[in-house]
């Protein structure tokens, strides 16, 4: 052991050179409790998404285990291209035919302008347009790399690629252990450090709410409404609910803490097996503050059962909202304790406590 220590220099140091530039950002580990969309990971693809999404209005949350910068996006070797970097060890004409070919590789040109651009805009010193010599190293190498270039040159609208032959390439290196090659004018180096901070700075700007260290354990969706999306940070674990529809959400468990006036919205203990249900705002009042009456809303109560009831119980009891569909099915429904529901039974107090939630009776 004691050996070992001597191979490496003073300055030795284990985080990627690129971290000189543009170190990892940690972001604080507490996310809301809801969002109009999650993305799980914070590297090139997910800040990308995660801004789209944010200037495009939605409420957007990026999560990610690591600080922002330092996983892959934060430590590859930033090498870029167009064309060149596709096909390299296939024949792409056999494969999808001439026509389709011809237009990934356009395509992969294009993509290369757009994400210079990107990073010239975002991370600016970031980019070096340098192009790219790809050496053959024996005589059979070549052969490949002039069939490679032939491919590249007679595919879509003009390649940037030049075939160089033995003898020639001494244009780009000093060596002449190769012989000839293949050079490629849309490649380049991206900082790749430099340009995740830039995109974070982005996301930022755009109202994207970051957060590291935290794990993604599981994500619960039935396929329709919010997901529930359980993290873990530290020790322990937390459940949100992100809304993945267009219609606004209403939590009634999270509403009541609204009612200013201690009023409980309760209905006729008929248990609704989902814990999502589209309804029609009836009434203002604190428990649907923020929604208007004829407005179409989703309800959710999370994993919890939530409590519906058809028409009104008793005299003077208020239906917040009812079915969007049967407008004789009131939901959110305000009665007092001892009235008699629709089955003749009264009001369960004790339904309120086994739900957690505060019951007060009202006054006229």
């Amino acid at each position: 052991m004691a050996a070992s220590a001597t191979l490496f220099a003073d300055a030795f140091s284990e985080d990627p050179w690129w971290w000189g530039d543009a170190p990892p950002v940690a972001y604080d580990a507490h996310p809301p409790t809801g969002s109009d969309v999650v993305v799980v990971g914070g590297g090139y693809a997910g800040l990308s998404c995660a801004t789209e999404l944010a200037l495009a209005g939605r409420s957007v949350t990026v999560l990610d285990i690591r600080r922002i910068g330092e996983g892959a996006s934060g430590r590859n070797a930033g090498l870029v291209s167009g064309r060149a970097g596709i096909s390299k060890m296939i024949d792409l004409e056999a494969y999808v035919g001439p026509d389709r070919a011809a237009a990934i590789l356009n395509e992969a040109d294009e993509a290369y302008v757009h994400f210079q651009q990107l990073v010239v805009t975002h991370a600016p010193g970031a980019f070096q347009d340098r192009g790219r010599f790809v050496a053959a190293r024996s005589k059979a190498a070549f052969r490949k790399l002039e069939k490679k270039y032939e491919e590249y040159r007679d595919s879509g609208e003009g390649s940037g690629v030049t075939l160089i032959q033995p003898g020639d390439e001494g244009r780009f290196v000093t060596t002449d252990a190769f012989h000839g090659g293949m050079a490629a004018s849309a490649a380049g180096l991206a900082h790749p450090a430099m340009f995740v901070d830039g995109l974070r700075r982005r996301a930022e700007a755009a109202g994207v709410s970051i957060h590291t260290g935290i794990r993604v354990t599981d994500i619960d969706s039935s396929g329709v409404g919010p997901h529930t999306i359980t993290v873990a940070s530290g020790s322990g674990t937390a459940r949100g609910k992100f809304q993945d529809s267009p219609v606004p959400i209403l939590n009634w468990e999270e509403a009541l803490t609204r009612n200013a006036g201690g009023e409980f919205a309760i209905t006729d203990g008929r248990t609704k097996e989902t814990a999502t249900h589209f309804i029609t705002i009836n009434v203002e009042h604190p428990i649907t503050a923020g929604f208007e009456p004829g407005q179409r809303v989703q309800m959710t109560t999370g994993s919890s059962e939530f409590w519906w009831s058809t028409g009104l119980q008793a005299p003077g009891a208020i239906s917040l909202a009812s079915d969007d569909t049967n407008t004789t099915n009131g939901f959110l429904t305000i009665v007092e304790a001892g009235d008699e529901l629709l089955t003749g039974q009264p009001v369960a107090v004790d339904l309120i406590a086994r739900l957690g939630l505060r019951f007060h009776t009202m006054t006229a």
